[in-house]
């Protein structure tokens, strides 16, 4: 077992203080959509588009917008949707903490499961609902337009360490100025990462992170929905 692992795990939760918030958009409050917000970090903007995007800028900030889900992964495993970044943040580092800007990130949670989780998730999970609560996610999967890693690339969390892991997707000198349509196997990709089978996602999200490279990022993200194949 790792115990500096186990450190960085408590320090990085018992420090890092959030807030769940509606989003300034209205058209976003209506559709149940929520913003968290990270102390002493300077928001993204969200904005809801005429043609169903949304809109995210992120200018020496961090925020994640975010929704919860009912979705069965035995008949709908894959999730799609549509991305497009205008404006880059250069190719950080998404394997360390304090260096891992990206232009977009699409977030797929999963509730903490006593049963499936390892002895660290278990360990720091009594610290994390004291300072967080009972919502806080178990696991989390992150696809990033981001970094220089060779597509399909997985990395562990630096953040979440085990019980989480980024996809590379896009790379931050990707193609930019237009839309980019992917399909990823929810199902396949938690099982390959944890191991096991995965149990229901009960959150989505969608961010990007401009605060450690202080730039500036433009994107939008659109038509995201489960599908069966």
């Amino acid at each position: 077992m790792h115990y500096a692992i186990i450190g960085l795990g408590i320090l990085f939760f018992m420090t890092s203080a959030w807030a769940q918030e509606a989003p300034n958009d209205p058209m976003l409050r209506a559709d149940g959509w929520l913003e968290l917000k990270f102390d002493g970090k300077t928001p993204n903007q969200f904005a809801a588009q005429s043609d169903g995007a949304i809109l995210v800028v992120s200018d020496k900030s961090v925020s994640l917008l975010y929704k919860p889900l009912e979705v069965n992964l035995e008949h709908t495993p894959k999730l799609r949707w549509s991305w497009k970044v205008d404006r880059t943040v250069p190719a950080t580092d998404l394997s360390t903490k304090g260096r891992d800007d990206r232009s977009l990130a699409i977030y797929v949670s999963f509730p903490f499961d006593y049963e499936r989780a390892g002895f660290w998730e278990r360990f720091i999970r009594d610290i994390v609902v004291a300072f967080k609560g009972e919502d806080t996610p178990g696991r989390v999967i992150s696809y990033v337009w981001g970094g220089n890693y060779p597509q399909g690339s997985v990395i562990e969390s630096p953040y979440l360490k085990s019980a989480g892991a980024l996809i590379a997707l896009k790379q931050a000198t990707s193609t930019t100025g237009q839309w980019m349509d992917e399909t990823v196997d929810i199902a396949k990709d938690y099982e390959r990462i944890f191991g096991e089978p995965p149990n229901q996602p009960y959150q989505i999200a969608i961010s990007a992170d401009s605060d450690d490279t202080e730039k500036k990022t433009i994107g939008w993200v659109k038509d995201i929905r489960f599908i069966k194949n």
